[in-house]
């Protein structure tokens, strides 16, 4: 749905390289779609959204959000629910305003 071209130029990331950009996309594109339900459509607001939970994803998935870690048994703990509601916060920044997360009929 959204190529790094797109994460570069127009979102203006950088925080990611292609590969990881293209390694999160498509599970940050599947939970965009999942929140905001019927309304998905492929427009700039959706593809922003996409591109920001990607970030999050990043940045939990590297060394943010970790409760407890291990070293010999290479364990991780991680704060319940931190990932999902700074993807949740990003998605309604740039949907707030379009009327995507409206989830009514």
């Amino acid at each position: 749905m959204v190529d790094f071209a797109y994460y570069t130029d127009t979102f203006s990331g950088t925080l990611l390289t292609q590969d990881e950009f293209e390694n999160l996309e498509p599970r940050a594109s599947d939970y965009v779609k999942f929140y905001i339900g019927h309304n998905f459509k492929e427009c700039d607001e959706v593809k922003k959204a996409v591109c920001a939970v990607c970030e999050i994803y990043s940045k939990f998935g590297d060394r943010d959000g970790i409760k407890s870690e291990t070293n010999d048994g290479i364990s991780r703990t991680f704060e319940s629910g931190d990932i999902s509601r700074c993807a949740d916060r990003a998605i309604a920044m740039y949907l707030a305003e379009t009327g995507l997360l409206y989830r009514g009929i």
